[in-house]
């Protein structure tokens, strides 16, 4: 079994809190930019589908408009003891005014840079799903195909899925 490693990495968001704070929490937002489809069963057990495959977690901790940690459900008599995570959090740079997100990664996936890669096309389809049309890029609105850009960050993440479970 491979050692579960904590990845961490930093987005800049063009967006406030309030409005970035639902793709994070309900399934209705998680499903435009991290998952294929996400539903919550009545006990509040969230399912996540990629690639047809559905991983179960629970939010184990969240305080509203600042992050939210999701626990998967264990697997294994090993991930009962050490169960995986991952926790998405905003931050504002007081100094700059600039939202970022914070992006917590606790798993046993071994390759830190097809993690990296996974999570920037989460990012890139986060960002577009909250502007629409709209992308901000260095601090200047620019117009682009948002389904393009969803389309190809779908196709890299799901190469990375496959790569990342064998296949």
């Amino acid at each position: 079994m491979t050692k579960k490693q904590l990845f961490t990495a930093d987005y800049e968001l063009h967006a406030s809190v309030k409005m970035l704070y639902p793709y994070m929490q309900t399934a209705s937002g998680l499903s435009e930019w991290f998952a294929d489809n996400v539903k919550i069963s009545p006990e509040k057990v969230f399912t996540f589908v990629w690639d047809n495959e559905e991983h179960k977690a629970i939010i184990s901790s969240h305080r509203t408009n600042h992050f939210v940690r999701f626990e998967y459900l264990p697997e294994s008599p090993e991930d009962k003891k050490d169960p995986s995570y991952f926790e998405l959090s905003l931050e504002v740079n007081e100094l700059t005014q600039m939202n970022f997100l914070k992006v917590y990664d606790y798993s046993d996936f071994d390759d830190m840079k097809e993690l990296q890669d996974l999570w920037d096309g989460l990012v890139e389809k986060l960002k577009t799903a909250h502007n629409g049309d709209i992308v901000v890029a260095d601090g200047r609105p620019t117009k682009v195909d948002a389904e393009a850009i969803r389309r190809e960050a779908d196709a890299a993440i799901r190469s990375l899925w496959q790569r990342a479970r064998g296949g």
